[in-house]
Formats: C-alpha cells, structure tokens, sequence
C-alpha cells in the first residue's frame, strides 16, 4: 500500500512538472528579481548632495574619500532622515583634446559629465585650471571676477588630511538657468543648500 501511494504521488509530481515546470521556474525568477530589487533598494542611500570633481586624470579614491567626510560634516540635512551623505563624482575627462591614458573610461565620463550639467545633478563643482579654461565660454562656473577659490584657500580644506592631490583645484557653485526652477521644484531649494554648504567650505563659520 505504501509503495502504491508513492508512486501516485511520484506520477502526480511528474504530470505536474510536465505541465507547469515553466510557470514554477518564471515564477521562481520573479521572485528573486524581486528579492534582488527590494535588497537594492533597502541599501540604497539618498544622497543630500553630489559633487562634481571634473579633472583630466582621476583623482586617489583616499583624498575623495575625506572629502566627502568633511563634506557631510559641515553640511545639513536635506532629506531630514538625521543623516547626510554627500556623494562625489570623480569624472576624469582627459586633457583639452580629450586625451588620457584610458580613452574608454575618458569617453564614458565626458558624457556622463555632459548629463551632469544638463540636468543640474551636481551644484558644487571642483575643477582644473585646464577644466575651467574648457568650459568657461559656457558659463558653466559661478565665478566672481573671474578668479576661480583654490581649495587650498578653503576653510575647511585644512581637515582634509590626504588633500595634495585636490590642493590646486578650484571650487565654485555651478551657473544655472534659473528657468529650469519652475520646472523642478526642488532644484532651486538644491541650489540654495548647495550654496550654503560651499559657503560653509570655503569661509568656516563666518
């Protein structure tokens, strides 16, 4: 009797499978994309600000690092979750002709630059004299007089311990068509934060 109900069960099992292997296996890779998705968004942070460093080499991911730490340390909290995070975008562009020692990262971080200007994603913006020279007839930097702020001028540059790699590069906010403001609610109350924290960067707590 046993062995009888086994191998009903063995064939109910098989005409089963025969019949809707395919639904269990989409459903079973449903159920992990989910999985997959959930996790990614649980661990993804919400950045209260991004910053722009556009250089022709990149620069050491140690001297970012303590950037982004006294970043956030003078910085206030935009999205109101008790936390800031600041996140810095290296692009490393290449020299004038657009030339480096890694054209297909080169290539891939001038376009990604590109969206980053139209669209506003970083106000902040660190910079070459190279850099500035390129982009200037644009009217990509917010800049008084002409004179980009060294970094090296900057109040708070002092606690960045690892900093000789960003030591003669400038800072500015970036120009902004004030337009795009009715567009994007939130991009003029970005831009006030973002100016506010340069502030605090470059002249401490005065």
């Amino acid at each position: 009797m046993e062995e009888i109900k086994k191998e009903v069960c063995r064939k109910k099992w098989e005409n089963f499978w025969y019949y809707h292997k395919f639904h269990v296996i989409i459903g079973v890779f449903a159920i992990a994309v989910i999985a997959v998705f959930v996790r990614d968004k649980v661990k993804q942070i919400d950045y209260d600000y991004t910053v722009a460093v556009v250089t022709g080499e990149g620069i050491p991911q140690d001297a970012i690092d303590e950037l982004q730490s006294v970043l956030e340390n003078i910085a206030a909290d935009r999205n109101n979750d008790k936390k800031v995070h600041v996140l810095i975008q290296n692009y490393a562009i290449g020299d004038k002709n657009g030339e480096s020692s890694n054209p297909q990262i080169t290539m891939a971080n001038q376009q990604k630059f590109i969206v980053d200007a139209q669209t506003g994603t970083s106000m902040i913006l660190i910079y070459t004299d190279e850099v500035y020279e390129m982009y200037k007839d644009q009217s990509l930097f917010a800049v008084e007089g002409g004179i980009p702020v060294k970094m090296e001028e900057c109040s708070a540059f002092a606690d960045v311990k690892d900093g000789d790699s960003l030591r003669n590069l400038n800072i500015s906010l970036r120009n902004i068509d004030e337009s795009l403001w009715s567009k994007e609610k939130d991009l003029k109350a970005y831009y006030e934060d973002s100016e506010r924290l340069l502030e605090r960067f470059v002249d401490g707590d005065k």
